[in-house]
């Protein structure tokens, strides 16, 4: 299995690639829309990678974005992404499973493309935590069915975990969300 952080860390040096990696750009307007997200939300991008879909979503709706990921050599081009397009997202370097954040104090959680990477308990106890009463958390994931050898078994950087629908809502409902 190959290293996550050379992995991501090569990918964000190399600026012909997409800012998506977790999916195509439509899929931050189609989330921000069903999530009804507002100009006064603070979102939290969890996993944010070099922040395209963080810049986009603040660009869409006009909201405070603070992105987080463990990778310093990735934020630090997130933030000078940021900086570049003006976007006004902060870029925060840190784990998503131990939030530099206050108790209640974000609207919406966004994990992207990233729970298969990482301790889903302990996040999803971390999301809880940082959520305000009737927060959200969004999870998007290239789930496994739990049959078939998993879609990215030999190509995704470890760690990585093949994670079912049924196995990741069971880790969300054990803080309560």
């Amino acid at each position: 299995m190959r290293d996550l952080a050379r992995v991501y860390g090569s990918q964000a040096a190399d600026r012909e690639l997409s800012e998506h990696w977790s999916g195509p750009p439509a899929m931050v307007d189609r989330l921000a829309e069903e999530l009804d997200v507002g100009s006064s939300d603070l979102v939290l991008d969890a996993g944010c990678g070099v922040g395209g879909p963080a810049r986009r979503l603040r660009r869409l709706v006009g909201c405070r974005v603070v992105g987080i990921d463990l990778l310093v050599p990735v934020v630090r081009e997130a933030r000078r992404r940021s900086v570049e397009d003006g976007s006004a997202v902060g870029f925060v370097a840190g784990s998503v499973t131990s939030l530099p954040l206050g108790n209640g104090s974000v609207d919406q959680v966004w994990s992207l493309g990233v729970v298969a990477h990482l301790d889903v308990r302990a996040f999803a106890g971390e999301a809880a935590r940082v959520l305000r009463p009737g927060g959200v958390l969004a999870v998007i994931e290239a789930f496994w069915d739990g049959r078939r050898t998993p879609r990215f078994e030999g190509s995704a950087p470890g760690p990585w975990n093949p994670l079912t629908v049924e196995a990741v809502c069971a880790e969300l409902r054990g803080p309560g969300l």
